[in-house]
């Protein structure tokens, strides 16, 4: 699940940069699921590595807390980018990297095993 929400944001990005034109839809439909699909099993994944409700909720604040304040910086960043750039080819690019890390913590998160105290 992991590689597969990771490749449809990357897939669907990839598609807005080189063809943005030629199938929209199918663009914003991969990114849509690839997306949503990341932050449903993010919270998935948080309640399945706690080894009981403490560690379940210390681990949500961790992640939601740490992951919010990452996010907050985007639109910043891109903005950042594109005014460098003068275009939307470099935010996109870094979009990509960003699914790359993305899909290395997930697989991290998604090993077997539990997180306890």
């Amino acid at each position: 699940m992991v590689l597969g929400t990771s490749g449809l944001t990357a897939i669907g990005l990839a598609g807005v940069l080189f063809v943005p034109t030629e199938l929209p839809l199918v663009w914003a439909t991969l990114l849509g699921i690839g997306t949503g699909g990341t932050f449903s099993l993010t919270l998935l994944l948080i309640a399945s590595r706690a080894h009981d409700a403490v560690i379940a909720a210390r681990l949500s604040g961790m992640a939601q807390g740490i992951g919010y304040m990452v996010a907050a910086l985007g639109p910043l960043v891109a903005g950042l980018l594109h005014s460098v750039s003068g275009g939307w080819d470099l935010p996109i690019i870094v979009m990509i990297g960003v699914c790359s890390a993305q899909l290395a913590a997930g697989l991290g998160a998604a090993r077997p095993g539990v997180v306890a105290r």
